[in-house]
């Protein structure tokens, strides 16, 4: 027998589906940010001008490299630098860009709509 399913409604996407789509991406912005602060992290602990005073072990830069990662995704989940909320909104549409962000809107509570 086939597979008979009910036909999607057509127009606008359910409240359910808005939170979840928004909660899944909100969810790669910060992996995005993460991402970012890995690639920052490593660069600034790459030496300028060789391999640095003292050298390092295999297991030391494996360390170190793991422990730059965590601090990086931690970072990024926790949204540190702010580029995770910045993605967000550029990528939620026109109508969630004109919205003001809480932390940043100046506007007195008694003028706000």
């Amino acid at each position: 027998m086939s597979d008979v399913r009910a036909p999607r409604a057509i127009g606008r996407p359910t409240a359910e589906a808005c939170a979840a789509r928004d909660a899944r991406l909100l969810r790669a912005c910060r992996q995005v940010e993460g991402l970012f602060l890995s690639q920052l992290i490593a660069e600034m602990r790459r030496p300028t001008w060789g391999r640095g005073i003292l050298p390092r072990s295999v297991g030391q830069q494996a360390f170190a490299r793991r422990r730059d990662q965590t601090l990086a995704q931690e970072m990024g989940r926790r949204g540190a630098l702010g580029l995770a909320d910045m993605l967000l909104r550029e990528l939620s549409g026109p109508a969630a860009a004109a919205q003001p962000d809480p932390r940043t809107d100046t506007t007195p509570e008694g003028v706000r709509d």
